[in-house]
This record gives C-alpha cells, structure tokens and sequence, in this order.
C-alpha cells in the first residue's frame, strides 16, 4: 500500500469512528426526551438500529455495542449515562480486562461483565424507593443494619467503571479471613475488591434481576472496616435487598465473593 493510499485510509478509520461518537450521543439524546416506561425499549430500538447500520457498512464496535447495553440497562430506571465520548477510553480498557480475566480463569471470566456505577447524585445507598419501584421482585425497601449506615460514606460524585461479577452467586473462596489472609482477591495480576455498598446497588439494578439469593456476599472495598476486623455483606432473601454489618468469623451463613475490577480513565 503507498502512502498516500495508507493516509486515505486512516482518514476513513477516523471518520467512521467519529460518527460512532454521534451516533452514540445522538441515542443518548433521544433517550433524554422519551418517556421513562419506554426509555428501555427505545434504547434497544438503538441498538438495533445501529446493528442495521452496520449491515449497510458501518461497523459496530464491541465499545459501542456495549455502550448501548449500559443506556438500554439504566433506561429502565430512568437514568442516563454519560455519553460515550466521555466512557469511551474506560470501555476500551475494560474490554482488554476481561479478555485478560478469561485468559486466565475462562469459568470466572464468562460471568465478568462491566458495571456502571452512578455518582450519588443518582444513586445513594440503601438504594432510593423510586429505584427499587423499577424492580417488582422486591417488595420491600433495602435493610441496613443500623451499624452499618453509621460506618458508610456517600461521596462518590463522579461515574465508575467496574469489571465485577454478575454471576447468580458470587464465588466460594471460603470465609473474609481466608481471602484477605491468602490474597484470593487478586484476580490475574488485578485487585478485585472494588465492589462496596453502592457499588453492590448499581450491580442489582444494572442486572435487574434477584443476586445472592439467601446467600451472602462479602463487600471488601472499605479498608476502613476491615483494618477493625469488620465486613459489610449483602444477600436477597423475603423480596428485599439486605445488607449487614459483622466481624470476619461470624457465621451468616454460607459467604460468596463477587470480583470487581475499577477501570479508571
């Protein structure tokens, strides 16, 4: 290929990934002024208007197609995200991400998904009753122990990306000790204690589905909690989302473990 042939086409590259990049907000636009009950569908109208596009001879990329899964999955809630334009480097990184937690644990790395995780501003934690109205598997609002809500934080204002498990049920690593005291949470060359309190919240909604049904899932992230020998877990059991806080060794049953990966721009 001659240069001037080689510059043509890193030009057309670049075009085409610009109109991506509108393509992406133009959706995100529309999802703006369309009506919450609908919002979902519209958002999967996008995608598969994209898809056609694609047939016409636009390539849909993995960032893109992934992208228009996240709007479709918080539509339903009536929260927009951010454009792609502003989650496009972390989108790329979380795709290198998983492909490196499948390399090295394909089980595990076919139940990592990437997370978005909302500023407070949008979500708190325990979750708004106007967020738990989306979901008719819960009845009731989420539990905290009242110790807990005492030791958490809200500050989070900007948007995360996580890589983190969306399995059912987390992973039996066995019990807090055993994973802090053996380092299990370091998953290929990654530390995987990224999902906390909210962060747990997001994965519920995201998913849109019963998680860690009358099984506990251990939240490590706050280090705070753990330098005095406490862990805050999370479980659903009676069509509500619970969250306690205990020592390490206490029995709540049986303990799961859900990796999550923060991919920071």
């Amino acid at each position: 290929m001659q240069y001037t042939q080689f510059k043509k086409v890193v030009e057309i590259d670049n075009e085409i990934g610009n109109l991506h990049s509108k393509l992406a907000e133009l959706y995100e636009a529309r999802a703006m002024f369309a009506s919450k009950p609908s919002a979902a569908i519209e958002a999967q109208g996008a995608t598969r208007q994209t898809g056609q596009t694609s047939s016409q001879g636009i390539n849909t990329s993995p960032a893109h197609q992934l992208y228009s899964d996240l709007s479709a999955a918080w539509a339903e809630h009536g929260i927009v995200i951010p454009s792609f334009s502003a989650l496009r480097k972390q989108l790329l990184k979380s795709q290198v991400v998983l492909q490196n937690l499948i390399d090295f644990d394909a089980s595990m790395g076919k139940n990592m998904e990437v997370l978005l995780v909302p500023p407070v501003t949008l979500l708190r934690f325990p979750a708004q009753s106007s967020l738990r109205r989306t979901q008719p598997y819960v009845a009731l609002p989420d539990f905290v122990s009242p110790d807990l809500v005492q030791a958490t934080k809200n500050n989070k204002k900007t948007w995360q990306v996580l890589v983190a498990h969306t399995g059912d049920i987390g992973i039996d690593y066995g019990n807090t000790s055993a994973i802090i005291k053996n380092k299990t949470y370091q998953i290929a060359g990654f530390d995987g204690r990224a999902l906390g309190l909210r962060q747990y919240v997001a994965l519920t909604l995201q998913l849109n589905k019963p998680i860690d049904h009358n099984v506990w899932t251990v939240l490590l992230n706050d280090k705070r909690l753990l330098n005095k020998k406490l862990v805050a877990s999370a479980t659903f059991m009676h069509c509500q989302f619970r969250f306690e806080l205990d020592e390490y060794n206490t029995a709540l049953g049986e303990e799961r473990f859900r990796p999550a990966i923060e991919i920071k721009g």
